[in-house]
């Protein structure tokens, strides 16, 4: 699962690949279910929650012992 968040294969995520993934799957999803899309705002400011709850070091990245 990690790997499917490291697009750059970096070893970690940062907050950019986060939210092309978070982006994607919330996008999907809705088309999937019929649902509107949620605003490109309300995906990164999910995205900045997410990122600051899983970045225990705040280091700026997520290395896979956070994920």
């Amino acid at each position: 699962m990690f790997s499917a968040f490291d697009l750059d294969d970096g070893g970690s995520i940062d907050r950019k690949e986060l939210s092309k993934f978070l982006f994607s799957s919330i996008v999907g999803l809705c088309k999937l279910l019929g649902l509107p899309n949620p605003s490109y705002t309300g995906i990164q400011k999910y995205t900045y929650e997410v990122f600051a709850e899983v970045d225990e070091d705040n280091s700026g990245s997520v290395d896979f012992n956070e994920f």
